[in-house]
């Protein structure tokens, strides 16, 4: 993808996103009146916001670099650095899917009570943990790439092909870049299992929990139901927008440094344009199914249409 196709097309997505980044932001600091978040959602909500503007920044940054001949370890920075917040919203993303699987589905176990009464140090711990393993991951990932190049040896130097200094170099880079795609798949796959397992089985709870109620002659009306139903079908909706985007994620990491992932996005445009519309759609999503975001977008909407004289005028009786 060249430059102006990559701005053409990331440049909106990543404007959009960030306006609703601040936005939310905004909302979480002034929640409206009568909404209150319990923690550690609250905590989440700000991780994936946080993760997000600072993803698309660097995105828009990439964007700016395209015009210029920036040095390459600024490049190479400003990716990592994407990838980074962008894939940390995998492990928000999945604690925010337990946390509404413990609140929503009714459990029996000794062991589920427990973690459900213990949800927000566990949130916490489990969340810093994966963090850290991402972030071993992703230095590693631009240590391979940054280190310098090994010390040119004379062609006619018969010691040049036996220090192996070119090889051991070439060797160790290769290393740890390994490395860090075996902790990347070890980060990965615990936030694939769990959206799926989560959001899986509390719509399949939710489903059978209406059907009983048809059954009983109940209308499945009360405002909490449609609330949890909302969440599990925004919570699916992400789970099917971060398989694809994990499974290129997972397959870049493989083949990062293979000839066919150069020939295929040599620049990573490709790759910096599906985690900004991947973003922006986990955006989108949360802020449908979060009352914190919708209530006051309802609101901002509201007085919208009242400043531009669309508001809906009441009939008036007939005389």
């Amino acid at each position: 993808m060249d430059n102006l196709l990559y701005t053409t097309i990331c440049s909106p997505f990543c404007f959009t996103a960030s306006v609703l980044n601040i936005f939310f932001l905004f909302c979480l600091r002034r929640p409206a009146v009568g909404v209150t978040l319990r923690q550690p959602l609250r905590f989440l909500l700000f991780a994936v916001l946080c993760n997000s503007t600072i993803q698309q920044c660097t995105v828009s940054l990439t964007i700016v670099l395209c015009f210029f001949a920036p040095p390459h370890w600024l490049l190479t920075t400003a990716r990592c650095l994407t990838y980074q917040t962008f894939c940390a919203n995998f492990a928000s993303n999945a604690w925010i899917s337990i946390f509404y699987y413990l609140k929503v589905v009714p459990h029996k176990r000794a062991a589920v009570i427990w973690i459900r009464r213990n949800i927000k140090p566990l949130t916490y711990c489990g969340y810093f943990l994966e963090l850290t393993v991402l972030c071993c991951s992703m230095c590693l990932a631009g240590a391979s790439f940054l280190l310098p190049p090994p010390p040119q040896q004379p062609s006619n130097s018969s010691a040049a092909g036996l220090n192996g200094t070119p090889a051991a170099h070439g060797d160790f880079a290769a290393f740890l870049y390994s490395l860090s795609t075996k902790m990347f798949f070890l980060y990965g796959a615990f936030p694939l299992c769990a959206l799926s397992f989560s959001w899986g089985m509390t719509f399949i709870y939710l489903q059978g929990h209406m059907k009983r109620m048809e059954q009983s002659a109940s209308p499945f009306s009360h405002p909490q139901h449609r609330n949890q139903m909302r969440v599990t079908v925004m919570g699916i909706v992400q789970t099917a927008l971060f398989i694809p985007s994990s499974v290129w994620s997972l397959s870049t990491s493989v083949l990062y440094s293979s000839n066919l992932y150069d020939a295929l996005d040599g620049n990573k445009h490709i790759t910096l344009t599906i985690t900004s519309v991947s973003g922006l759609g986990n955006i989108v999503c949360l802020g449908i199914s979060q009352s914190v975001f919708r209530i006051r977008v309802a609101a901002v909407w509201s007085r919208l249409r009242k400043a531009i004289g669309m508001q809906e005028h009441p009939e008036q009786p007939e005389t």
